[in-house]
């Protein structure tokens, strides 16, 4: 099983940009690293031109962000496993995304890293056009936000049959819409918690059915106060 881990597709989530440095300078067998988007994590900030986790399945490559991503689609190709690692501000909101059309093993895969919930991205993102790939969030100051962590994991992983199913149960959400800052200021949208069911009357002025839950919630590394998920499955 080959396996690719990237950091920095947004240049100011450090989790892994470290993690591939690490890796880097102590390599663990069958497993590449890339670092997505050097020029903004040369620079700190999120992305130079234009968000390169909005910018894949284009045909227009007018950013340097647009053009990247072009050539990401390709570099990904070849591995069993892509591991794409991001950080959000929002405690306790560790989760995984994966696309509509990923590969079955991906499920396994999240379950043998100790999550307990996936998310289904239906939007442009590397997780729709790239089936190989998960996309791992984790909280700034988490337990589970250190290289060590993951340089762990990565090795039992590696070393795991993952043909053998495991007996974990995972929730899978899917993408719902998403909530901005003047919603949250119309609405006094308050005390919300990740993966926690919103009540009737929050989903009824958001125009939301089902069992509908927010994550990144005021998380100042993203553009929008919370993003909304509806439960469709457990795997």
């Amino acid at each position: 099983m080959k396996i690719l881990v990237i950091g920095g597709i947004h240049g100011n989530e450090r989790l892994g940009v470290d993690l591939v440095t690490s890796l880097e300078q102590n390599p663990i067998e069958n497993i590449d690293t890339l670092i997505a988007n050097p020029l903004a994590v040369a620079q700190n900030v999120r992305f130079v031109e234009s968000d390169l986790n909005r910018s894949f399945g284009t045909s227009v490559l007018d950013t340097y962000e647009k053009n990247r991503a072009k050539e990401l689609e390709q570099i990904i190709k070849p591995y069993d496993i892509v591991l794409d690692f991001h950080n959000t501000q929002t405690p306790n909101n560790n989760c995984c995304f994966i696309g509509l059309e990923c590969s079955p093993i991906l499920y396994e895969v999240i379950k043998r890293m100790q999550f307990d919930v996936c998310i289904e991205a239906t939007y442009d993102c590397i997780n729709k056009y790239a089936p190989n790939t998960i996309s791992v969030e984790i909280s700034i100051g988490d337990t589970r936000d250190a290289v060590q962590y993951w340089r762990s994991a990565l090795q039992q992983l590696v070393a795991e049959q993952t043909d053998e199913p495991s007996a974990r149960q995972l929730t899978v959400y899917r993408y719902e819409q998403r909530v901005t800052w003047q919603q949250q200021e119309t609405f006094e949208l308050f005390g919300w918690q990740p993966f926690k069911e919103l009540s009737v009357g929050v989903k009824r002025q958001l125009g939301v059915r089902g069992n509908i839950v927010p994550i990144f919630i005021g998380s100042k590394l993203t553009e929008y106060y919370a993003t909304l998920l509806k439960r469709v499955k457990l795997v």
